[in-house]
């Protein structure tokens, strides 16, 4: 695990840039729905990340969750599933 945060992550615990290009560009690069949820006290990704976010991705669904840090699965588990069983039963199927 320590390997891993150290190939990702920045030593003020930031995102290593290339690291974030790279997953960037190939979900962009992807034709499927996409669901972005934010938490707007996330300490880890501050809320800025979800605006870089929404210009990346401007067809995705954005949600920014009130009072919610770095895990909204975690904090609020039954407004996140509401939010992803939505997503999942309004979403175009893949074509392919």
């Amino acid at each position: 695990m320590l390997e891993t945060i150290r190939s990702l992550a920045t030593a003020r615990g930031g995102v290593k840039a290339a690291w974030r290009g790279e997953l960037t560009t190939g979900v962009a690069a992807l034709s499927r729905p996409t669901l972005v949820l934010w938490g707007d006290r996330d300490r880890v990704l501050p809320m800025h990340h979800l605006d870089a976010a929404r210009r990346l991705y401007p067809d995705a669904q954005t949600h920014l969750l009130a009072g919610v840090g770095h895990m909204p699965q975690l904090e609020r588990p039954d407004e996140f599933a509401a939010i992803v069983r939505r997503f999942l039963q309004n979403a175009a199927p893949a074509a392919g």
